[in-house]
């Protein structure tokens, strides 16, 4: 709907200029002619700014959807759009959604996923694809990520492994940071964000802001102790302390 009206709006605007040309050229001859098209075209403009303005918010209706909702979703600070570790965090974040630990109304969209065991976990192979789409598109941007998987927090300032060699307990990490861009990306979240009811969204910003402040290690833990069906095929074990 927003494009359409976009589109119609550039049209209006142009039939308008042309029609106030025509007055001013043509004098008072053609003046009433003129004069009754152009309070069409404005008065139409007008309109469509209106519709534009009150048209109603989008709503989850899949999962890709809902991997914006989740960026947009507010962290501790309380701002809009707190950016999302690395893949792995993002892949468990989703998944316990979809496991009911968060809101439960939105549990519907985060199933659309289909999870198994993998090397670090439950992992989605339609999380990673829908991601990767967003990024094409520009809805979402990536920036590099390293840190090391430690023993007892994350440490994203520490990339040199000759620093402080890795012990059975910590494992060299490099992903991307992910975040909606501040354009389209924000524009889309807040639409989004603004369709979810007010118990959703303090459900969703409770939910993402104490996930998304544990270090991954704390993530991975709570993940692999709460549902361990879903560790069988996991080489990180040993890294978190639980072979």
């Amino acid at each position: 709907m927003q494009v359409a009206a976009f589109g119609v709006q550039d049209t209006l605007e142009v039939m308008a200029l042309k029609c106030r040309r025509r007055i001013e050229d043509d004098g008072f001859s053609m003046a009433s002619e003129a004069a009754t098209m152009y309070n069409l075209a404005v008065g139409t403009m007008e309109r469509t700014e209106a519709m534009s303005e009150q048209q109603d918010p989008l709503k989850v209706e899949n999962g890709m959807d809902f991997l914006i909702l989740l960026l947009y979703a507010p962290g501790t600070d309380g701002q809009p759009g707190a950016p999302i570790e690395g893949i792995t965090r993002f892949q468990k974040l989703m998944f316990l959604l979809q496991q009911d630990v968060g809101p439960s109304q939105l549990v519907k969209e985060a199933a659309s996923y289909d999870y198994e065991p993998y090397k670090m976990g439950p992992y989605s192979a339609g999380v990673r694809d829908d991601l990767e789409e967003l990024v094409s598109a520009g809805v979402v941007t990536t920036e590099r990520l390293h840190y090391w998987l430690a023993d007892d927090s994350d440490d994203p300032g520490n990339t040199d492994p000759d620093v402080d060699a890795p012990s059975k307990k910590r494992k060299a990490v490099e992903s991307s940071r992910y975040l909606l861009s501040s354009d389209i990306g924000m524009r889309a979240g807040a639409d989004l964000w603004r369709g979810l009811r007010s118990r959703e969204q303090e459900e969703l910003t409770e939910f993402k802001s104490f996930f998304n402040s544990l270090s991954l290690r704390q993530l991975l833990i709570f993940t692999y102790d709460r549902f361990p069906a879903f560790t069988q095929e996991s080489t990180i074990k040993e890294h978190l302390g639980l072979a």
